[in-house]
């Protein structure tokens, strides 16, 4: 199986400077203006843990264990954040967000995260019922082993 790699280095000129501690202190991330890939990253069952399912639009779990620092260190890594869903009310998601960031990084500037309701342009895509296309073969016996 193909590993999907992206060189950062080689395809994005300078790489931000910072790190987990310097935002944990409250101090903004250190970074020149660089392109910055997006890593699309699907909200509901990869960030807020959602173990109970559909509850009426309820946002009603913690995040999963890891995400929020990930996809900080993933920001400070270089890459866009976008996340994803397929609920039609964004303002809700942007509230947990800013709750859970805030508990989490209590101290520091929050980093520019995209939440959106449609498919962003990005370099991959982070989804716990994603189906990975290598061909229609396997596609097909992936979907009937559901």
């Amino acid at each position: 199986m193909q590993k999907n790699t992206f060189d950062l280095k080689k395809n994005s000129g300078e790489r931000p400077l910072g790190n987990l501690e310097e935002i944990s202190s409250g101090e903004p991330p250190k970074y020149k203006p660089v392109y910055r890939p997006t890593i699309a990253v699907d909200f509901d069952g990869v960030i807020h843990k959602y173990s109970r399912g559909w509850q009426e639009g309820e946002i009603y779990d913690d995040p999963v264990e890891g995400a929020l620092e990930k996809l900080l260190r993933l920001y400070l890594d270089g890459f866009a954040i976008s996340i994803s869903t397929a609920r039609t009310e964004l303002e809700p998601v942007r509230a947990w967000w800013n709750k859970w960031y805030n508990i989490k990084f209590p101290n520091s500037e929050m980093f520019p995260v995209e939440i959106t309701n449609m498919k962003p342009i990005a370099v991959a895509y982070v989804d716990d019922r994603a189906v990975k296309f290598t061909n229609w073969d396997d596609v097909y016996d992936c979907l009937h082993g559901i």
